[in-house]
């Protein structure tokens, strides 16, 4: 018997049949390969095209967070009012309302002059430029309010601080009506005088 020296140079004189057939085998290894991740991939792209354009959905959401949403039901498709972008809530900042109201308020027969110093506080940068943007038409819905006030009513606490909670409400209303949200979250009164 012969020993048969098995070495590299012997891996290397392989015929040429073998190397097809490793060939074809890698090659079919890979086709396969690749139709499956086609096939994955066109699987999953359908399937959210599907959920996208025809499954039904209905998303509700708080609109305080001023999260835009389309609600898709059926084959009809309602949009969004849209969002308003309610600034978060931080420090406490007063503005102070620059000129005094003066109205003219009822005393029975006569009419009496009130005077009251205002200041604004809000908890946002964002709100404070928008206050100071609409503050005249803030100051002449206020100076309505203020006229209606009875001179018996707002000599008692109680009934300065209904006139400062309605000031609120009506400062709220228009900033409300003009940006989408109240901005304003207390009125207070820094001067009250009655003549």
């Amino acid at each position: 018997m012969a020993d048969e020296d098995l070495s590299l140079d012997d891996a290397e004189n392989l015929t040429p049949e073998g190397d097809e057939q490793s060939e074809s085998s890698g090659g079919k290894k890979k086709l396969i390969i690749i139709i499956a991740i086609a096939t994955v991939l066109l699987l999953g792209g359908g399937t959210a095209a599907y959920l996208l354009i025809f499954a039904e959905s209905e998303v509700v959401v708080d609109p305080a967070l001023g999260a835009e949403i389309t609600e898709v039901v059926g084959d009809t498709v309602q949009k969004p009012t849209p969002a308003v972008k309610i600034p978060d809530k931080g420090e406490a900042i007063y503005i102070t309302v620059p000129e005094p109201f003066l109205v003219n308020i009822s005393s029975g027969k006569r009419s009496r002059m009130m005077q009251i110093k205002v200041q604004f506080m809000v908890r946002s940068n964002e709100s404070e430029d928008l206050v100071r943007q609409h503050l005249p038409l803030i100051r002449n819905d206020m100076l309505d309010f203020f006229s209606l006030a009875d001179v018996k009513e707002v000599q008692t606490r109680e009934g300065r601080k209904a006139l400062k909670s309605g000031a609120l409400k009506v400062a709220q209303e228009v900033m409300k009506d003009q940006v989408g949200f109240e901005a304003i979250e207390l009125v207070l009164f820094t001067g009250f005088v009655v003549q």
